[in-house]
């Protein structure tokens, strides 16, 4: 948890021109009046010089030594939360079908393999993975190769295009 100490919005600005017309009667040796003149004699010759301060309002403070002072922490307020935006998922735009592996027809094998695909931003196919196999590795690999080839609307959430992760079946059968 971080807190705030100090900060530029919390300078407090009567208090810094209070020290500044402290400093400048320290200097000149000027003795405050609460008549917001202030002269000096220096001596017969000297001319009077007076001075005109702004009125500075001094509010009592407790002055407390840097370690026992406790620090208090910035508390924001709470903004509710923001409604989500459906996310629409991905569409196929264009699709390859999977080239029956030879030995694997000759078999008269079947199978289903579950794809799982990044869709990027552009909706090409980052990434194929085999999620559920086929049991059959020329099956899935025929699979694999076929989805690379394909195309899609990338998932977009508020008109804004989203990568996602999008699960494809394809079945093998023969009919």
């Amino acid at each position: 948890m971080y807190t705030k100490v100090n900060s530029f919005k919390s300078f407090n600005w009567s208090l810094a021109v209070f020290l500044a017309a402290v400093a400048v009667f320290a200097v000149a040796r000027i003795p405050i009046t609460s008549h917001r003149v202030a002269s000096l004699n220096i001596s017969a010759d000297t001319p009077i010089i007076k001075v005109q301060a702004p009125a500075i309002t001094i509010a009592k403070t407790k002055i407390v030594p840097l370690a026992q002072a406790t620090v208090q922490p910035v508390v924001q307020p709470m903004l509710p939360p923001a409604q989500s935006l459906p996310i629409v998922p991905p569409t196929v735009t264009f699709k390859v079908l999977p080239q029956y592996p030879f030995n694997v027809l000759q078999a008269e094998t079947t199978g289903v393999v579950l794809l799982s695909v990044l869709v990027g931003l552009n909706g090409l196919p980052e990434a194929v993975n085999v999620k559920t196999s086929s049991g059959v590795a020329a099956l899935d690999q025929a699979a694999v190769t076929a989805l690379k080839q394909w195309r899609f609307a990338s998932a977009s959430q508020g008109g804004g295009a989203l990568a996602s992760w999008y699960e494809i079946p394809i079945k093998f059968e023969i009919n």
